[in-house]
Order: C-alpha cells, then structure tokens, then sequence
C-alpha cells in the first residue's frame, strides 16, 4: 500500500510540476510576442517594461547596456530614426529551463524596413537573441540578452 501509495504521489508530483513548466513556458512566449508588438508600435517604454531593473542587454552592434535605464534610453534613440520603420517577427522560440525561476530562451527574429545610422535603409535580416529570464515575484522578466544577427 505504501509503495502504490509513493508512486501515486510521484505521478502527481511529475503532472504538477509539468503543468507549472507549462505556464511558466507560455509566460516567456507571451514576452517574445509582447516584444514584437511594442518594437512594432515603437513604444520604448512597453518595450523597455519586459526587461528587469538590472538587465545586462548585449545589442547586435555589440553595445554593453547595463540597466534599465541604459536600455531605454538607446531604444529610445533608434526607434527615433534607425528603427522608425522597422517590423520586427518573432519566428522561433525555444525554452530551457535551467531551474523553475530561470530560464534560456533562443529567440528567432527577422526584422525589415530599419536602416544604418546614416539613414541607408537595410536588407531585411534575421537573427537569434538568446534571453536569460527570471521569475521574481511571480513575474518573468528578462534579466540577460545577447542579440546577433545571423550571416
């Protein structure tokens, strides 16, 4: 009885902690598709709300922004001329869990319509950010990124 009783127990368990993974995988695809939507609308500040306080976000150009604040703030330069209008589509995104409040994810993108900082527009392109997302109080944020476009 004890036996079919832990096994019982351990089933439940599994199917729980399947179902909280689950919840928390969708959390983190609703951030990639909130991204696109504010970087569509080039609402910096809607953007800039899915990432933490203490971010470290790695730009494409290779640009260290270390906060929030920092984050905005170059958002709020290139959505004024080089991403003014710009498109941006999330095409893939994969989830690891490293524990139940961190996580990997790999986020395909292709972008069109932005430009060099000249003003030269761009070929449309594509890439992969890789985000290190956190739970903290019941919320996922994203607390690191390194954003590449790909060759």
């Amino acid at each position: 009885m004890r036996i079919l009783l832990a096994l019982v127990v351990a089933a439940l368990g599994v199917s729980v902690v399947s179902a909280d993974q689950a919840e928390d995988e969708k959390a983190i695809r609703v951030i990639q598709a909130r991204w696109d939507d504010a970087w569509n609308r080039h609402d910096v500040k809607a953007l800039s709300s899915l990432v933490a306080e203490d971010v470290r976000f790695v730009n494409v150009a290779g640009v260290v922004l270390n906060g929030r604040g920092e984050f905005e703030a170059l958002q709020t330069r290139t959505h004024g001329m080089q991403f003014k209008e710009s498109v941006r589509t999330v095409t893939d995104t994969q989830v690891k869990f490293l524990s139940p409040d961190i996580a990997v994810a790999h986020v395909s993108w292709r972008m069109r319509g932005d430009k060099d900082p000249d003003g030269t527009p761009r070929q449309p392109r594509h890439g992969v950010m890789m985000q290190v997302l956190m739970k903290r109080d019941g919320t996922w944020a994203i607390v690191g990124a390194q954003n590449t476009n790909a060759r």
